[in-house]
């Protein structure tokens, strides 16, 4: 055990990977088993198992257990879903099992599997394997009498009623549960399994379908993914392309990962020099990352690549680099024992931070942009290329802003992580609490209308002006025949209505936005969509000259209505009406031409000129620590 814990960090299922190794799993010294171990213990006694071996494995059975009590025995993998394998007959474990329930006289009418493992659907199968079916059924219904509808309660009578396959009435339970749970993937999973068992095959592939939107991948292409790799290298499917990929998501610690390790190693080996190869996806959390993988890998011969979520990891690596990181490794007292100004090494860290993060981001947008233009989504026009140039400089500033603010923040403090606690609190207020907070604040500051009240007012002008031209000669919608003035003062008259409220909308937007101004997050935001003319900017604009097109579509079919537009129409000017035609040339052509650049930089002026000043801020900042930082 103690060689095993050198290896991987902690106990874990080695199977197969060294046939010498007479133990396969040591409960008690994984603490995370512990304490369930223990719970396990004080129900069912000393049988339980202490140490399971999965080594020697066959058709008779699938683990050796050693219990508590240094007895060995045989067992099924999960052994709690055979307790006549502990117990020695299915009698004695019915015994057993009724003496546990004994004890728990206030608990026995609620299927808790949490807290009794699964000792209901046992009790049940135990009594239908002994031939006592009336007693199985009495049990059965007492417990679902007794079951609170929770997704627990529905987990526990899925295996009761599934060990005496009575799955007819377990249809009818999982109906209701999904009426309950509509968009529960667990009700979906249970009532694919039990349409499948009842032979409905359609209804089983639908919710199997619903129970796993994964599912629908099957049979296209992998979605590509760009990430660093354990080794600190760029890794991207793409780059496979050609071969046989298995994309291995496994778990050092986890039993049936390890092993799966070891049977994937062997097919690695034998068919890698035929175009096959393995990308591995660690899922364990950060600790097990950086303490056993790396470990377990070398250890292992494990040649294909890992990758795993380094988001976290890439700040932990990164944060270290300013002044106080600096100052803790003695790299900083290096450097100022020289002839080096403290404005200059500060400037010079500066630049080498946003050169190294401009970079990457001036590529990509590059890419994204060439191959955007390539499929022809994109023209080549100047202003196109001016708003994406714009954008990238823009870009740059926001980045400029952070770096500042990280170089000020590590110039206040001595430790590294003190550092890193107050700028990723600096970046959440930033990104997240300061521009969610100016929406809710602008929405409360400047209340908008209901609609249904909105919608009322509109009704209620209708109504208005039905009634000014006497409703009872007019169908509810104007018709040929009907004076054309009547609806277009309708039209008038609602439109005026939420036009209004579109206006407070846009100020309740407005003011948000400028509420959310004092986050660097907010404003890049904001910038952006001003610069490539979207945003609010452009809906304002496009509303504007849609109500413009209004007003000539109108005054255009005023002109081409031959007859008074005030009075009815006779049937033989109605027929003549509908036989008027026009040709598409002479109506109005609505027209949404994007700005030119000076109008959007313009309108950005305001954005551009605060990034400035916070950068500008943050970095007067850092350089007035810096002079005062004692080294």
């Amino acid at each position: 055990m103690v060689a095993i814990s050198k290896i991987i960090g902690r106990i874990g299922f080695l199977r197969d990977i060294d046939p010498r190794i007479p133990v396969s799993y040591g409960y008690e010294l994984a603490p995370e088993y512990r304490e369930k171990k223990n719970e396990q213990r004080l129900v069912f006694g000393d049988v339980i198992p202490l140490v399971r071996c999965q080594h020697h494995v066959n058709e008779d059975f699938n683990a050796l257990n050693l219990n508590f009590s240094s007895q060995i025995y045989r067992s099924s993998t999960i052994w709690e879903h055979t307790p006549e394998d502990m117990y020695g007959s299915h009698t004695a474990a019915l015994t057993a099992i009724k003496e546990i329930l004994a004890r728990h006289p206030d608990d026995e009418c609620y299927p808790d599997s949490k807290r009794f493992f699964d000792l209901h659907p046992q009790l049940v199968r135990l009594h239908t394997l002994l031939g006592n079916e009336q007693s199985a059924a009495a049990l059965i219904e007492r417990l679902k009498s007794g079951m609170i509808q929770d997704l627990q309660g529905y987990q526990t009578l899925f295996d009761i009623l599934k060990t005496v396959e009575r799955y007819e009435d377990l249809l009818a339970f999982f109906q209701v549960a999904e009426q309950q749970y509509p968009d529960d993937k667990f009700i979906f999973y249970k009532l694919a399994d039990i349409h499948r068992r009842l032979g409905n095959t359609e209804l089983a592939e639908v919710y199997a379908r619903k129970s796993n939107p994964r599912y629908e991948l099957v049979g296209k292409p992998a979605p590509d993914f760009s990430v660093i790799a354990l080794d600190g290298n760029p890794i991207s499917l793409r780059e496979y392309r050609g071969k046989v990929v298995l994309l291995h998501f496994w778990k050092v610690w986890r039993d049936f990962g390890t092993a799966e390790t070891s049977d994937i190693k062997k097919v690695y080996d034998t068919y890698k020099d035929a175009g096959f190869d393995i990308i591995g996806v660690c899922l364990d959390g950060e600790e097990a990352i950086t303490r056993s993988l790396p470990n377990y890998i070398k250890v292992n011969g494990i040649q294909w690549r890992q990758i795993f979520d380094a988001a976290a990891y890439s700040l932990l690596q990164q944060y270290d680099i300013g002044i106080s990181g600096e100052a803790e490794t003695g790299t900083l007292r290096l450097c100022l024992s020289n002839s080096l100004p403290r404005a200059t090494l500060l400037f010079g860290k500066y630049i080498g931070t946003i050169i190294s993060l401009s970079i990457p981001l001036i590529i990509g947008i590059c890419m994204n942009t060439l191959i955007i233009s390539l499929f022809g989504v994109l023209p080549f026009e100047p202003t196109y290329w001016l708003q994406i140039g714009g954008v990238v400089l823009f870009s740059v500033l926001y980045i400029s802003v952070f770096t500042t603010l990280g170089l000020f923040i590590s110039c206040l403090t001595r430790s590294s992580s003190v550092s890193l606690v107050l700028l990723l609190l600096v970046w959440v207020c930033f990104a997240v609490f300061i521009p969610r907070t100016g929406g809710l604040l602008a929405s409360r500051l400047a209340e908008l209308p209901d609609e249904k009240t909105v919608a009322r007012q509109a009704s209620e002008t209708t109504h208005e002006i039905l009634n000014r031209y006497g409703r009872d000669r007019f169908s509810a919608h104007w018709s040929p025949g009907e004076p054309l003035t009547r609806a277009a003062k309708i039209a008038d008259a609602k439109q005026a209505i939420y036009n209004a409220y579109r206006q407070q909308q846009l100020h309740q937007v407005k003011l948000a936005q400028n509420i959310s101004r004092i986050s660097p997050t907010a404003i890049y935001q904001i910038g952006c969509e001003v610069l490539v003319g979207t945003g609010i900017k452009h809906y304002e604009r496009f509303f504007k000259k849609a109500m413009e097109y209004r007003r000539r579509l109108l005054q255009f079919t005023y002109e081409e209505y031959p007859f008074n537009p005030n009075l009815f129409l006779e049937d033989a000017e109605r027929q003549q009406l509908r036989e008027t035609q026009t040709t598409l040339d002479k109506i109005p052509k609505f027209e949404d031409t994007p700005p030119d650049f000076s109008t959007t930089f313009a309108e950005a002026s305001l954005d551009i000129l605060l990034l400035f000043l916070f950068n500008l801020v943050f970095f007067m900042g850092a350089f007035l620590a810096f002079t005062r930082y004692d080294v």
